[in-house]
């Protein structure tokens, strides 16, 4: 009685024989040199975040526009007073993103109780952090064809990401790392945008 994006993904990375997954959304495209630039960056324990490009649906060569939340988009620097590594954890989008399959597996993979998709990505990225601190950027980019759940919520539309499951696990302590306080605040991270994300928080 489960569905959604992270057991698909659980499902293919029990089955994977490398040292490396990678995870591309199926409306993101990726260049000729996509897996060679994530192989260079691979490291036991890391996780790795590439950037994601927004495409126009009717024609892939030309940008889409900003998305609705352009403070969280890869590359962005993090706010003040706020740990680099975990704002690049709450960049943890799957549409571009690569771990060490042993630690993944290691940590659980995704929590299926994130149905559908949304949060699942960034919960993984906040729980990588408090465990294992290893986060970097890695500039093999993907292209994102057409509107993502994000453009829908900016217009005030309803879509599959659930911020309740997030809200919970900042409040019990899920993200608390046992060696400080490095995802204390993750959750801010994830919804801390200024004027940005005001109409997403509502």
């Amino acid at each position: 009685d489960r569905f959604g994006a992270a057991l698909a993904r659980n499902v293919g990375a029990r089955f994977a024989r490398g040292e490396l997954l990678l995870f591309l959304d199926a409306d993101c495209l990726a260049g000729p040199d996509h897996v060679a630039g994530f192989v260079r960056a691979f490291a036991p324990e890391t996780l790795l975040v590439g950037p994601i490009d927004y495409a126009d649906a009717d024609d892939w060569t030309k940008p889409a526009g900003l998305d609705p939340r352009p403070a969280f988009a890869p590359g962005a620097a993090a706010p003040p007073g706020l740990d680099p590594r975990v704002w690049l954890a709450s960049q943890c989008w799957t549409g571009n993103v690569g771990v060490d399959r042993r630690a993944f597996r290691a940590l659980g993979g995704f929590d299926l109780g994130f149905l559908g998709a949304g949060g699942e990505d960034v919960d993984l990225g906040f729980r990588w952090a408090a465990r294992y601190g290893k986060i970097a950027r890695v500039a093999s980019r993907v292209r994102h064809v057409g509107e993502t759940a994000a453009f829908a919520h900016g217009r005030g539309e309803p879509g599959p990401l659930d911020r309740s499951r997030l809200d919970a696990a900042v409040a019990d302590g899920r993200y608390a790392a046992p060696h400080g306080a490095l995802v204390a605040n993750g959750g801010e991270a994830w919804f801390r945008d200024g004027e940005n994300t005001r109409g997403l928080r509502d």
